[in-house]
């Protein structure tokens, strides 16, 4: 993957794991917060959006539900074929997040 991995938020009270980022913790509103590699994750789900987005986006666009190692659930666009239990590395490029398989796992 060429971007930067993917960044969420830990709680430095409580341990809590943010997607997407939060001005305080979830869990116990702590203002506390510190970022973070979000690490791997495994393909919850997917789905198939036939028609573009935008002009600058070729269809078909396929999104899947990722639920990271550390917790939290994030959408992201599959960057080549994904099925449930695939397990993947996340980037962000330009604020959006992509996923890629991970070579040899899933879970």
């Amino acid at each position: 993957m060429s971007g930067p991995g993917l960044m969420i938020q830990r709680c430095l009270r409580c341990g809590e794991h943010l997607f997407p980022e939060r001005l305080a913790c979830s869990r116990c509103a702590s203002l506390e917060l510190e970022p973070v590699p979000a690490g791997p994750g495994t393909v919850e789900d997917v789905t198939q959006i036939l028609r573009a987005p935008s002009a600058a986006t070729e269809g078909p666009v396929v999104i899947a539900v990722v639920r990271l190692e550390k917790g939290p659930m994030v959408l992201a666009r599959a960057q080549a074929e994904v099925l449930p239990g695939t397990g993947v590395e996340l980037e962000d490029v330009a604020g959006a997040v992509l996923i890629s398989p991970r070579s040899g796992r899933s879970r």
